[in-house]
C-alpha cells in the first residue's frame, strides 16, 4: 500500500520524493522534434560507444591463458563494474563544481576517447610480456 507523508511516497522498501512534476522546458529539444533524427542519433551514439566496450570485453581473453582466465575475468569484471558504479557520480560532481551543463557529455566523450590510449598501452604491455 502506498502512503504519502510529508511529500515522501512510502512503498515498502522504496521511499521516493513525491509531488508535482517539474515544469517542461521552455524551448523544444531539437532531437525530439524529428523522430528520424532521434533514431539516427541513438543508432550513431550506440555504434560509437559500443566499439570500445566490445574491444575491452575481448582483451582478457587475449591476455590470459585458459588456466588463469577465470580469476582474470573475475578481476576484470570487478574493476569494470567499479568504474560503472563510480564514474557517473564523478561526472555529476564535475558538472556541479564547474557549472558547465555539458560536463557529463564532455566527461563521457573524454572517457571514450581515452579508450584508444588505454588500448594502445595494453597492446604495448602485452607485446613485452606474453599471456599470463
Amino acid at each position: 500500500m502506498r502512503a504519502v507523508r510529508n511529500g515522501v511516497a512510502d512503498c515498502g522498501l522504496l521511499r521516493a520524493p513525491s509531488g508535482p512534476l517539474p515544469p517542461a522546458p521552455q524551448r523544444p529539444i531539437p532531437l525530439l522534434d524529428n523522430p528520424d533524427l532521434a533514431i539516427a542519433g541513438l543508432l550513431a551514439s550506440g555504434m560509437v560507444m559500443g566499439l570500445p566496450v566490445a574491444v575491452f570485453l575481448v582483451l582478457p581473453r587475449v591476455a590470459l591463458r585458459p588456466e588463469s582466465r577465470a580469476i582474470g575475468m573475475g578481476i576484470f569484471q570487478t574493476w569494470l563494474y567499479v568504474g560503472t558504479t563510480f564514474m557517473p557520480p564523478v561526472a555529476g560532481w564535475m558538472q556541479a563544481v564547474s557549472g558547465f551543463q555539458a560536463a557529463l557529455l564532455t566527461f563521457a566523450a573524454v572517457m571514450i576517447a581515452s579508450n584508444l590510449l588505454f588500448y594502445r598501452l595494453f597492446l604495448a604491455v602485452l607485446r613485452k610480456s606474453p599471456a599470463l
